[in-house]
């Protein structure tokens, strides 16, 4: 289902502005378990860690009060940019970090340290399915959560996942968005 006709069902079942909708972003890799790297090689095998990363940092989602980023701005890797952008000698010091540059700087540190340490920030579920001794497959999803209002503000950006919410009338939608 397309995101307006997506939007239009919504709105005809009464859906508030602050409702919640999950959207989630899922992919799945054939692996080999016996030797202890099947949830690396699947994540080397879908992309799945860009693909999250995309959704996270990229688009309307990528603010600094968010709780994902917050969570990454507290890494070594954030605290090494600003030390490499500090300038005790200006005069304002702090003025550096307002600067587009030093955004942008910021964002591909918290994308690289997203990348590098995915495993460190429990947001990409998971789960092996062993079918023989040596066979399997690992199932991976992401799933956030936003209102409703968010989605109609920014419904030209939404990426390829499937979105589901609890309609007031007790009923559930899922669907795939495209």
């Amino acid at each position: 289902m397309n995101i307006k006709d997506f939007i239009t069902q919504l709105e005809e079942s009464g859906v508030p502005d602050d409702h919640v909708i999950n959207f989630t972003i899922s992919d799945m890799a054939e692996v080999m378990h016996y030797h202890g790297t099947a949830l690396d090689d699947a994540m080397k095998e879908t992309g799945f860690i860009s693909e999250v990363s995309s959704f996270i940092f990229h688009g309307p989602l990528y603010r600094e009060d968010d709780e994902i980023v917050k969570d990454l701005l507290e890494s070594d890797a954030v605290a090494a940019l600003s030390d490499e952008w500090f300038d005790d000698e200006a005069e304002d010091p702090d003025a550096v970090y307002q600067t587009e540059e030093y955004k942008e700087a910021l964002q591909e540190t918290l994308e690289e340290e997203f990348h590098e340490n995915w495993y460190e920030y429990d947001l990409i579920d998971y789960n092996l399915i062993q079918y023989d001794y040596k066979r399997g497959r690992v199932d991976l999803s992401f799933t956030r959560s936003l209102s409703f209002s968010f989605l109609k503000e920014h419904s030209d950006w939404f990426p390829l996942c499937e979105a589901s919410v609890d309609l007031p009338n007790g009923f559930s939608l899922s669907t795939d968005l495209d």
